[in-house]
């Protein structure tokens, strides 16, 4: 019987996620987000990495957000974290402009082969020997919809941190809304070392 239950549960929550309709609120702040991306430096070998962020709205001019990223390169590993706030322009336009401030923390770890000539947005560790700084950024950005389930997106990004090579990125890409609840999409993040092509997976809540 429990059994029962669990599936019927899981079905009921598959219905509301997947249900026809475009994305719930429009440019709503309140969702989960996964990508998987695909990242290639300026030289070296490519590499492959995984970010999942959140943000909750607070109100209609305000929200939270917080993200983790894990980058893994032929001879070293690279975690990015970072949290803060943002505020947000009224969303009933069709468009939204943001802002948002907040920390970050980045680690490298070398994984103990010899390093190839490799430059990406952070500093390559040498002599084998890992590192880790916390630091501060900004961003500011635009999202629009485009009929009922597209959304485009375009963000400029500056980040303080001793482990960046390069602190201006800069992140555009394109959401297609599969029903009220869940969009998918594809983006492209980059900085003047490195150029990362995401595939994307977003809830809203």
């Amino acid at each position: 019987m429990q059994r029962f239950y669990r599936v019927l549960a899981l079905g009921a929550l598959l219905g509301v996620l997947f249900a026809p309709g475009t994305r719930a609120g429009g440019l709503s702040y309140s969702y989960v987000d996964w990508a998987g991306f695909a990242a290639h430096p300026q030289t070296g070998a490519d590499g492959r990495g995984t970010r999942f962020s959140l943000s909750y709205a607070l109100s209609g001019n305000a929200f939270l957000y917080a993200g983790a990223a894990q980058y893994d390169f032929a001879s070293f590993l690279g975690r990015r974290y970072a949290f803060g706030v943002g505020i947000n322009s009224p969303v009933r336009a069709g468009y939204s402009l943001f802002a948002r401030v907040g920390w970050n923390h980045i680690g490298i770890r070398p994984d103990g082969t010899a390093a190839p000539a490799l430059v990406t947005a952070f500093r390559t560790p040498t002599n084998g020997v890992g590192a880790q700084d916390h630091g501060f950024g900004a961003a500011f950005g635009i999202r629009a919809l485009i009929r009922d389930h597209w959304e485009l997106y375009a963000l400029a990004r500056v980040a303080h941190n001793n482990e960046l090579a390069h602190r201006v990125s800069g992140e555009f890409g394109l959401l297609y809304a599969v029903s009220a609840h869940i969009s998918v999409g594809a983006g492209v993040n980059a900085t003047a070392l490195e150029s990362d092509y995401l595939l994307m997976l977003r809830a809203y809540y």
